[in-house]
């Protein structure tokens, strides 16, 4: 369905990724020592553009994820060629022209405070590739990188623990993102907001 919230002004359907996601940008806060505050909400959704789409949309995934974990569909549906096999990975194509392109927005309301509104455009760099695999090993190596050559900058990695990026790295892993090609732009629309850098 329509998302809920008017700031966003879209149509959007089920995320597969949420479930993975969502509770990494909650231990984020809680390592963090609650940045993001301890009644903040999180949530994901892929942007489908129009009510159609977003009919097509839902069953569509759900029907993809049933498949996938069942193993005798899947087993059948790689015979067939519907789907790729284990390890065999995107077409030479994907690999080379895939993109990812995300957005976040936040969304501040108090009793006493006016209602302010933050959005992060994030985009990969049209070298990188397939986001699932290509992105994904050039952001683990830009990952490496920062803790073997920035470890100043992560003071947060040396105490050790189990950890996530954004708390374990932070503005260090940012800089070399996007340093890699990497768009990230940040835009504040409320007062005092410092536009987009």
């Amino acid at each position: 369905a329509k998302c809920g919230s008017p700031d966003l002004k879209t149509w959007t359907t089920f995320s597969v990724m949420a479930p993975v996601n969502m509770p990494v940008v909650r231990k984020t806060n809680a390592l963090l020592n609650y940045a993001y505050g301890r009644e903040v909400r999180v949530g994901e959704a892929m942007e489908t553009g129009s009510a159609v789409a977003t009919a097509l949309a839902f069953p569509l995934m759900a029907a993809g994820v049933a498949a996938v974990a069942n193993p005798q569909v899947f087993r059948t549906l790689t015979a067939a060629g519907v789907l790729p096999s284990p390890g065999q990975g995107p077409p030479d194509w994907l690999s080379e022209n895939g993109f990812f392109q995300v957005y976040a927005l936040a969304v501040a309301k108090g009793d006493k405070t006016p209602k302010r509104t933050a959005r992060a455009d994030i985009r990969s760099a049209a070298s990188w590739g397939d986001p699932g695999y290509r992105g994904t090993a050039l952001m683990s190596v830009e990952s490496a990188l920062t803790l073997a050559l920035d470890r100043a900058a992560c003071p947060a990695a040396t105490a050790g623990g189990v950890l996530t990026p954004a708390s374990a790295m932070g503005d260090a892993l940012v800089a070399r993102l996007r340093k890699a090609g990497m768009s990230i732009e940040v835009s504040d629309s409320g007062p005092g907001g410092s536009g987009t850098f």
